[in-house]
């Protein structure tokens, strides 16, 4: 069992390798000089920071082909908080998960004693007043409700459909506003059926779309 925070590489070179953070900083990128490197040409040579700063924090070098926190670009210089079960994508090459024991302890009593909507990215469960949604929801609705609760974290929380259309259907073409709309439609039904008295997804007229967490 992990005393201290690590890493898991989900997916690119060294796949399942589990990094631990033994010290307050960790960098990671291609150079052999960083405190774990990453074979790959489309990794810069010191491409992320993860470091202690009362929280763990996510900070970008100044990547050439970017970093992205649950799908969020983060941009260089920038230093954003991490949480238990958080993805980190170097590029397009590389994906991280982030966990930190301390955190999933007082997430987990935190959990039987709040309300509120909460995701598990490794197997893309969704929670509703600690209750599992069931049945799942479809891997195009989860991208759409992951991105919107990633984005309500940020400064910017409301996702235009540009936005959406960016992260959800990003290898596809055609995509037009009936077609997401239709979707978040189709999702905020199934949230609806669990969680009937609070809409987790609020219309922003003429500038898209918010999560908003029940308090």
């Amino acid at each position: 069992m992990h005393e201290k925070p690590w890493l898991k590489i989900i997916q690119g070179p060294n796949k399942g390798a589990e990094i631990q953070i033994s010290k307050n900083e960790l960098v990671l990128g291609r150079d052999s000089s960083s405190d774990y490197s990453i074979p790959n040409e489309k990794i810069s040579r010191r491409h992320i920071r993860v470091f202690l700063n009362t929280r763990w924090m996510l900070e970008d070098l100044g990547s050439k082909n970017h970093t992205r926190l649950n799908s969020i670009k983060i941009e260089p210089g920038q230093a954003v908080v991490l949480n238990d079960e958080d993805r980190i994508q170097l590029a397009t090459q590389v994906i991280l998960s982030f966990h930190d024991p301390d955190t999933t302890m007082s997430e987990t009593v935190s959990h039987v004693i709040t309300n509120g909507l909460w995701l598990n990215f490794d197997n893309e469960d969704v929670f509703i007043d600690n209750k599992l949604l069931i049945p799942k929801l479809s891997k195009r609705h989860f991208a759409i409700l992951a991105f919107l609760y990633a984005k309500s974290k940020t400064n910017n929380p409301i996702a235009s459909n540009e936005d959406i259309a960016a992260v959800v259907w990003a290898n596809e073409y055609g995509i037009n506003h009936q077609m997401i709309d239709s979707e978040i439609y189709r999702l905020r039904k199934r949230l609806e059926k669990f969680e009937t008295k609070h809409s987790f997804i609020k219309s922003i007229r003429d500038r898209g779309r918010k999560f908003v967490q029940k308090i």
